[in-house]
């Protein structure tokens, strides 16, 4: 992680979100890049490990893992500091045994839903054989490119993506704000990403392991948030709640949803009338465009060579409206 991230960041363990980090870095590219260490909170000492460039910003790093077993094998494994290694180690004592809640091994590398992500964002093939059967020419990543063309510039300003994936988004705001923070709950992703930032050499934007619901920034701190495709994964009302606290006064947010919930039993169900009243009593200003009508926009998903998932997402953006959550 970059070391100047440490600043925007908050302990997740105090709600308002006001306790500040400090960083040891134990390992670094010689640069302002903490490859391996840890990130403290300065009132409680709750400790966030650093690994492979990758922040962790978990509560309880020891139920993240346990629902993740090969990671913690590979944590040690490439581990380079002792500090670090000795704390993977305790940690593999404390591991209790998941529950099919805890199941979220689907979007870490060796998990069947990795791939897919990485395909709609970064790897399709035009060539692909459903996305030639398209009478018009469709790309599973138009619907991130949409969000981001309708963003306005903020040169000034600083942007966060909700469950980024691999980033692609991010990487696309990043040309139109000063900084962009991803953040995703699969280590895997949040890796990719980061891997592809390095490559890129892009210097104003990071991403960090996260979970959405309790997001590590202080408050009132960014002027564009985004959740594309991930309210029907968590309890929207909490997500809405989360959202109004990170944004800066009149700040914008923009939503994107195909209102699926096959794929889990977890979120609260929406659909796009109730979503967007409870956009306005969770004290969002739904923006004019959007009150009434609905989207479809494309957005395509690859299981394997025989089994593609098609949806028409909704879209729209709202504004934080009232200083105090209505």
């Amino acid at each position: 992680m970059r070391v100047q991230l440490t600043r925007h960041l908050a302990c997740v363990k105090h709600h308002e979100g006001k306790r500040n980090l400090s960083i040891d870095t134990l390992e670094s590219n010689g640069g302002n890049e903490c490859t391996e260490g840890f990130l403290k909170c300065e009132e409680c000492d709750q400790i966030y490990p650093v690994i492979d460039g990758n922040a962790i910003l978990l509560e309880n790093v020891a139920e993240y893992v346990s629902s993740r077993p090969t990671l913690l094998g590979k944590w040690i494994l490439s581990s380079k500091t002792a500090a670090v290694k000795e704390y993977l180690k305790e940690l593999s004592s404390t591991l209790i045994k998941p529950n099919k809640s805890q199941e979220n091994n689907l979007y870490e590398v060796d998990g069947p839903l990795y791939e897919t992500y990485n395909w709609a964002q970064f790897d399709f093939d035009s060539d692909d054989r459903f996305l030639s059967l398209m009478k018009h020419k469709l790309y599973p990543n138009d619907l991130y490119n949409k969000v981001v063309h309708s963003t306005a510039t903020n040169l000034d300003g600083a942007a966060l993506d909700l469950g980024c994936s691999s980033g692609f988004a991010a990487f696309q705001l990043a040309k139109k704000f000063a900084f962009v923070i991803g953040v995703d709950l699969s280590f895997s992703f949040i890796s990719e990403a980061r891997r592809r930032m390095v490559s890129l050499r892009q210097g104003n934007l990071d991403f960090i392991v996260a979970d959405c619901l309790r997001p590590p920034f202080l408050p009132n701190k960014f002027d564009l948030v985004i959740a594309l495709n991930i309210i029907e994964l968590m309890d929207v009302e909490q997500l809405l709640d989360r959202i109004h606290k990170l944004l800066k006064e009149d700040a914008e947010v923009a939503f994107s949803s195909p209102y699926d919930y096959n794929r889990t039993q977890l979120g609260s169900r929406v659909n796009p009338q109730s979503f967007r009243q409870l956009l306005q009593k969770s004290g969002f200003r739904v923006e004019t465009r959007y009150v009434t009508g609905e989207s479809f926009i494309p957005w395509t998903l690859k299981i394997n060579n025989r089994t593609y998932l098609f949806y028409y997402v909704d879209y729209l953006r709202a504004r934080k409206a009232s200083k105090t959550k209505r």
